[in-house]
């Protein structure tokens, strides 16, 4: 297994209009939250939460988004979503931005606490072993704006690596395209267990994708401490 680099998902307020919502009595609102696709692990950590919050009195109102990017602007917006779960490169990329108006949006948001672990995920050809053979390869980097997307840019920008075409698609869209042979990789990041590569099973038993199937594998799906350790070998087997 290869050994990349690690996020924190992180639950943020934000500055004006968070703090207030969470003192509201229990008359007020629903608090609205905005997590993550349906298919990931941030939806099912905000039901928990408001599962939990509940039990205090406090209603929050758990809603899907595109991705760390999107609750970001919607946490910014006239929108009731005053806490968002956010991937923390995504909030480090704000923070450290040259654009004036990005660094004040970061400004603005208040980390409640660190949530867990986030992992990059990556489905991909066979062929396909350390990072470096990404180079010339049709990459999903996942939707524009998701926390998926701003970490596949990060990465290759790191790594000097340089795709043929980077391509973006829903996670769905994404595996059934790297099963279909029409990309050669995607990436996901998030915690486990993750539902979307559930289905994987399910999709390769399909005439469609039954001739692809078996030259696709999980070739990378790792923890990482920092940008620095990177690998350019495969890691020992996961």
């Amino acid at each position: 297994m290869n050994r990349l680099w690690l996020g924190l998902l992180l639950l943020l307020c934000s500055f004006f209009g968070g703090w207030a919502a969470l003192a509201a009595n229990a008359d007020s609102a629903p608090m609205g939250m905005v997590t993550g696709n349906k298919t990931g692990t941030q939806i099912e950590f905000g039901n928990d939460i408001a599962k939990v919050a509940k039990t205090v009195g406090l209603d929050i109102l758990v809603k899907e988004s595109q991705g760390s990017i999107d609750n970001v602007r919607r946490m910014e917006s006239q929108e009731n979503a005053a806490l968002g779960i956010v991937n923390s490169d995504v909030l480090g990329f704000l923070s450290r931005s040259e654009n004036p108006q990005m660094r004040q949006i970061a400004s603005r948001l208040r980390l409640i606490f660190p949530f867990y672990n986030a992992e990059v995920h990556l489905f991909a050809n066979k062929s396909i072993k350390v990072f470096g053979d990404l180079q010339d390869k049709r990459i999903v980097a996942g939707e524009s704006g998701s926390g998926s997307w701003l970490t596949t840019m990060n990465l290759l920008q790191l790594t000097g690596v340089k795709p043929a075409a980077l391509v973006n698609l829903s996670q769905l869209e994404a595996v059934s395209a790297v099963l279909k042979g029409e990309a050669d990789a995607m990436f996901y990041v998030s915690g486990k267990p993750i539902s979307l590569f559930t289905k994987v099973g399910n999709l390769i038993n399909q005439p469609e994708f039954a001739s692809h199937a078996g030259e696709r594998s999980f070739c990378a799906a790792g923890r990482f401490a920092d940008a620095a350790r990177i690998s350019a070998s495969p890691d020992q087997p996961g």
